[in-house]
């Protein structure tokens, strides 16, 4: 084999040949030879120019053989190697000599021995192939190459192939961490559901308790303290409700909705945020609406308000005195744009911290927490909102000046006439359900006493299934099917997910709401990927059962009875109804009175079957006790529940804390 040197050489003597040639010519005298002579002359010296043409070609082509950083092996029809370069040397770690003679495919893994095969194949019809292989080093550590193999001619091929081993582990390691990202995120969400479900329920109660008692007369100082309670409990709420939002926005998971809605409408409920002006603080807030914005639009008046209420917010918080003002009006651009600008005189926000300003949990300096507390989510909040929306939100502000916050949002103007979209609230029982029939499948003894007297003091016809398999039963036997399925999620026997795709399957297109106590996004998605309609998360709140209703049963011509309204206590839950709370409170310890002693037995029990019977009882427990009001046991049973890594010791003293819960339940019933 010659080398580089050896090429360079042969070029260099046939350059020489030739100049000493035309030196030659030059002296002869060429007009003196004859037409035939000079003929003659010229086939001599043809062949030496394209000689020469060829020697610098296979010089060039020798250079880039030897030097080149990929490997690059040449084989013959049997895939015996012919020549190999000194990269495909240290690629595969043989040296070159030994190299030539081997078989090409057997410098690859075992593993790849099928690719290899399907590439060999391809180069033999086609006559060029492209292929991913792992290849065995002569040092035994495994690779991967990429490699690209073309067909000479007739009785030659090329083959260039480099290492991209570190590459392909970069990748593997960046869609691992994206994978783990993923799940990280996953669990974030599903924690933030399951830990909102807990917080609210008592959340709600401190809340609504707290508006209640403000009812009543107070002096001055128990009134201060009530409102302080009020305050700080929606403080958390609102918390709560951030923190929630901004799991939805990462996740993809936020909705839209596209609506009419009348724009005075939203400001009159804009307007209740005067209540937040403290009482002597002299702030004047305006709202200005320019003639040209449409009365109605279309889009989610919700987020809008939650927007909107949140720069509000912070523009009566920032402001010690002055104005306030938001001013709506329109962009006729490309895309006409609904403008809404939130400005104030307050003490504005520094140059140096614009750039951050949405940011999550980012506030302007660290002393404004302190001041003026916040998490920091608001503005990333209705940012991201405002882009989910199809718009924008920006600022402009200058310190000790006041600062001015642009919201803009596609403009869509409703067409039509105005629906009011709204549902049954305030704890009124409907009228307008009068004659519908109900087909109610729910276990537990406490929520069937619940939903039953519920639908009846409403009107509805009810029919009751304990279980899935009675559902279909029911259905079978029925002359005409129900207007609409309660339906109960976790069910002995054949539960509620099961027993919706069994009624799909069998035709029946009728709406089917999904009841459970587990209120995560994830059990939700099941309800409705198995052909539920609706969700109502448990303790059952009776707007929430009656806003379902409104959205899935036709209304008959009825009116409205006249009941106290729910204020989220246990005896709103039951529409302040003393005997049906009793009969409610004497069900539920007949039902449950016993489920200490048999968690006590499945503990001692063991076994999965066991843990299964202990989790299907904790859950029953769980919904009954927060629907007569014992949340402690409730809280107690969900801990059961859902704790399946739980230490042998916890379990044992949650199962004795939920008999003292149990028995003391007995005893304020029993006293009442």
């Amino acid at each position: 084999m010659s080398s580089p040197a050896d090429s360079q050489k042969s070029a260099l003597a046939a350059r020489r040949a030739i100049a000493a040639l035309r030196e030659l010519l030059e002296e002869a005298d060429l007009a003196s030879l004859s037409r035939e002579d000079q003929a003659a002359l010229a086939a001599l010296v043809e062949p030496l120019h394209s000689r020469l043409d060829l020697v610098r070609a296979s010089s060039a082509a020798r250079v880039y053989f030897d030097y080149a950083l990929t490997g690059i092996i040449e084989t013959d029809r049997r895939w015996r190697v012919v020549r190999a370069n000194p990269a495909a040397a240290s690629i595969t770690g043989h040296d070159v000599k030994a190299l030539c003679g081997t078989s090409f495919p057997a410098l690859a893994s075992p593993s790849s021995a099928a690719r290899v095969e399907r590439h060999l194949a391809l180069l033999g019809e086609q006559g060029i192939s492209q292929a991913e292989w792992r290849m065995t080093r002569r040092d035994g550590r495994e690779i991967v190459v990429e490699i690209a193999s073309i067909q000479v001619d007739d009785e030659n091929f090329t083959h260039v192939f480099d290492d991209v081993t570190e590459q392909r582990q970069v990748a593997a390691e960046i869609e691992r961490a994206r994978a783990a990202a993923e799940a990280a995120n996953r669990a974030k969400s599903e924690f933030l559901a399951n830990i909102s479900h807990e917080i609210r329920t008592p959340m709600n109660g401190i809340i609504g308790l707290s508006q209640l008692a403000l009812l009543d007369e107070q002096d001055s100082r128990q009134r201060d303290t009530l409102e302080k309670i009020l305050r700080s409990g929606r403080n958390l709420l609102r918390i709560i409700n951030d923190l929630l939002d901004t799991s939805k926005l990462e996740a993809g998971r936020m909705d839209f909705e596209q609506l009419p809605f009348p724009v005075n409408g939203l400001l009159a409920e804009l307007a209740a945020i005067r209540t937040q002006i403290p009482a002597g603080k002299a702030l004047e807030l305006v709202f200005d609406v320019a003639p040209e914005v449409p009365p109605r639009l279309l889009g989610d008046r919700l987020r809008l308000g939650q927007c909107l209420t949140n720069l509000l917010g912070n523009a009566i918080k920032f402001t010690p005195a002055g104005k306030v003002g938001l001013r709506v009006d329109r962009t006729d651009g490309t895309v006409p744009m609904l403008r809404l600008c939130v400005s104030d005189t307050g003490i504005g926000i520094p140059a140096e911290a614009l750039p951050s300003l949405f940011s999550a949990f980012s506030q302007a300096d660290a002393s404004t927490a302190r001041r003026f507390g916040g998490t920091g989510l608001g503005l990333h909040i209705t940012r991201e909102l405002a882009r989910g929306m199809g718009g924008d939100l920006q600022v402009e502000s200058r310190a000790g000046v006041g600062s001015r916050f642009i919201l803009t949002v596609p403009l869509q103007v409703a067409e039509g006439p105005e629906e009011s979209g709204e549902s049954q609230q305030s704890g009124e029982v409907p009228q307008e359900f009068r004659g519908r029939h109900i087909l109610v499948a729910e276990d537990d003894s406490v929520n069937q006493l619940i939903i039953l007297r519920w639908l009846e003091r409403a009107g509805i016809r009810t029919t009751l299934a304990q279980d899935g398999n009675q559902v279909l039963e029911q259905l079978a036997g029925m002359p005409a099917a129900p207007d609409l399925i309660l339906m109960d999620v976790q069910m002995p026997g054949m539960d509620g997910l099961e027993a919706t795709r069994h009624v799909r399957e069998k035709g029946f297109t009728l709406p089917v709401v999904g009841l459970s106590a587990g209120a995560s996004a994830t059990e939700q998605d099941a309800c409705l990927a198995a052909g539920m309609h609706d969700f109502i998360p448990k303790p059952i709140d009776i707007d929430d059962l009656w806003g379902c209703l409104t959205r899935w049963l036709p209304p008959t011509d009825a009116g409205a009875a006249d009941v106290p309204q729910a204020d989220g206590s246990v005896e709103a839950r039951f529409l302040y109804n003393h005997e049906l709370l009793a009969e409610a409170r004497a069900a539920f310890l007949r039902s449950h009175g016993g489920d200490g002693a048999q968690l006590r037995t499945l503990f001692a029990t063991g076994g999965a079957p066991a843990q299964s019977a202990m989790k299907r009882l904790a859950h029953g427990l769980k919904g009954s006790a927060a629907t007569v009001g014992r949340d402690a046991l409730a809280a107690l049973a969900h801990e059961l529940e859902s704790g399946s890594a739980l230490p042998d010791e916890r379990i044992d003293a949650v199962i004795h804390q939920i008999d003292a819960q149990l028995a003391r339940a007995a005893a304020d019933f029993t006293s009442t």
